[in-house]
This record gives structure tokens, sequence and C-alpha cells, in this order.
């Protein structure tokens, strides 16, 4: 879909409306499908990595069909742990502050925000700085297999890089050298 939008096959309203059409049915099928959030999500996260479209219009159109069901956040709360995979959650943080994002748009009204936030270990979408020391530290067999994953997607230098300055995997030390 993401090759499809960026090619100009696909427009950015005919991408929202088949989304629509699925997102209708999708807590039809959390019955028969339990991770069909997550399945969304991976259709949705490789738009949002290549920089398709910006997030603040995204989270805000799928969410649409979604927010009088209360499973809005059900979809972004995947899209949000698949981001995070990739970009680290200090970068998914920032992207979604920068969207103008709250999860109040997306929560059942009167739902405790602070409570939800907590629970679901998003703090990083409201800027603070939860995280314990070692706490995004990686088996180096995740790591490569992470690090294999984007570049054989073929992912640019630069990618590459983000990603390793956002999950802080380089630790140097005091003779400047990676450890």
């Amino acid at each position: 879909l993401h090759q499809l939008l960026c090619a100009g096959h696909l427009s950015t309203a005919q991408y929202y409306q088949g989304l629509y059409e699925i997102l209708e049915l999708a807590e039809d099928m959390e019955i028969d499908i339990p991770h069909v959030w997550l399945y969304l999500a991976e259709l949705v996260t490789p738009i949002l990595q290549e920089g398709g479209v910006p997030m603040g219009e995204l989270f805000r159109e799928i969410t649409k069909p979604l927010r009088p069901l209360g499973k809005a956040a059900s979809l972004l709360l995947e899209i949000l742990g698949l981001l995070c995979k990739s970009m680290g959650p200090k970068k998914v943080g920032t992207l979604w502050r920068e969207a103008g994002l709250s999860w109040k748009e997306f929560l059942p009204e009167g739902q405790d925000i602070g409570a939800f936030v907590a629970e679901q270990k998003v703090e990083y979408t409201l800027g603070e700085e939860s995280e314990a020391p070692g706490q995004r530290a990686l088996p180096s067999e995740e790591l490569n297999r992470q690090l294999e994953k984007l570049l054989k997607e073929g992912s640019s230098n630069q990618w590459v890089f983000d990603w390793i300055e956002n999950l802080g995997i380089i630790c140097f030390s005091h003779t400047g050298q990676p450890e």
C-alpha cells in the first residue's frame, strides 16, 4: 500500500476509504482474529516510517470509524508499538507531540488519560522521561536481527543511523570508542 501511495497510483483519499471499509468491520473481526489490531497496524506503519502521510493526519483519519466504538486506542497502541521497535520511543514521542496529538482525542470520554498512559506504558507520548537505566537495552541477537531487517529492506544509511541513535545502542567508553 505504501508503495502504491508513494508512486501516486493510490491517492490519500482512496487509501483512507479502503481503510475505513476494513476498520468498520474490525470490531467484529476481533472476535475471530484476536490480533486484528496488530495486523492492521502492520498495514499502516510503513506509511509513517517512510513519511508518506503525517502522523497527525493519519491517526485522526483512520480512527474516525473506531472512536464511536471505543477502539481507536487499540489500533494506535499497536501502531505506536511497531514504530517504537523501528524508531525508538523518543523519536515516536517527538512525532506524536509535533503532530499535536492527544490521547483525549482517541479515548472514550471520561477515561483517565494519566492512568491509561501509565497502564499502556506510552509515557513517551507525553514527553515524560520515565525510562529506567538500561530499559531500552536489547539483547545483541535482537539488535542484530533488527539491523539485518533494516538493511535487507534497503533502508537508507541515514535511516539506520537514526535507528541507532534513537535506540541509544551505542555507548562510548571513556576512550571515546564504542564498547
